[in-house]
């Protein structure tokens, strides 16, 4: 039985796709928040705000509206109505997503998370065709969330996420809570029955079937970020230069952040125990 490590996690925050995840939602309702009540206070009023701007977001659940604007799949699941609604799921995100992070590595959550909001849109569209729905546009991240839950306890049942009373309390546990919390006050709320399901349909599948297919999808990600985040593909290197003499600073600096990319990669699993010994000597 594995217990909560999340050391690598919070000294790394900035590789987290959780904390990308967060960000993109929260900047999702802010500027969209920000925004309305901008319009609010102009005396156009809101009806351009709405019709231009937010509306091509949202999930119509119409098949012929949804034609028109099929790009909302994309972006629907990022949203949320409520601010409590965000911050609640988004903690359930953190809960959940922290375990793969932790034991697997970076670029595998924000890709399950996405995927699984869009299955979760895709299967709703499908419902909607022969089940009588309101004609509503449609957010939640629920789906996502959904599919990064299930995917974890699918992956670690019983890993211990948490000590109470001197009790470990594995991650299922937290599940069973979730899957409660989410539904069973929904219970009248078919849509939200029709996206959780959906989502952690492909979080189980994530782990076994479609493995092979997410861990591709992870290695663009990473690819992209490597990329991206390489000063040296965007900044032309002075050659003339030549390379300082290696230091002992330098040696343990260099080994202790191959350490840690090897944990951001696969997870704390992946290491050592002379590579955790020297982690938990230099990493300080």
């Amino acid at each position: 039985m594995n217990s909560f490590q999340s050391r690598s996690i919070f000294k790394n925050a900035y590789r987290s796709d959780i904390v990308r995840t967060i960000i993109v939602c929260g900047g999702f309702f802010t500027f969209l928040w920000f925004t309305e009540t901008i319009f609010k206070l102009s005396d156009t009023g809101t009806s351009i705000f709405f019709e231009y701007l937010k509306n091509p977001l949202l999930l119509p659940l119409n098949v012929n509206q949804f034609i028109r604007q099929p790009w909302c799949i994309l972006t629907y699941g990022f949203m949320e109505g409520s601010f409590w609604g965000l911050l609640t799921n988004m903690v359930w995100l953190w809960i959940f997503g922290t375990v793969i992070e932790d034991l697997r590595g970076t670029n595998r959550v924000f890709p399950i998370f996405w995927v699984g909001s869009i299955v979760a849109g895709i299967c709703l569209l499908a419902v909607s065709t022969f089940y009588a729905m309101p004609n509503v546009l449609y957010m939640s991240t629920l789906g996502g969330v959904a599919a990064v839950a299930a995917a974890t306890v699918t992956f670690k049942p019983r890993y211990v996420f948490y000590a109470l009373f001197n009790k470990g309390i594995p991650i299922y546990v937290f599940g069973i809570i979730f899957f409660v919390l989410s539904l069973f006050l929904r219970l009248n709320n078919v849509a939200a029955w029709v996206v959780f399901l959906s989502g952690a349909g492909l979080g189980y599948l994530s782990q076994n079937l479609l493995w092979d297919m997410f861990e591709w999808i992870r290695d663009v990600f990473a690819n992209a970020r490597t990329y991206f985040s390489s000063n040296a593909n965007f900044i032309k290197k002075d050659k003339r230069k030549t390379a300082k003499a290696t230091t002992d600073k330098h040696f343990h600096e260099t080994r202790l952040n191959d350490i840690l990319d090897k944990i951001n990669v696969d997870g704390m699993e992946s290491i050592t125990k002379a590579e955790r010994e020297y982690l938990n000597k230099y990493n300080h």
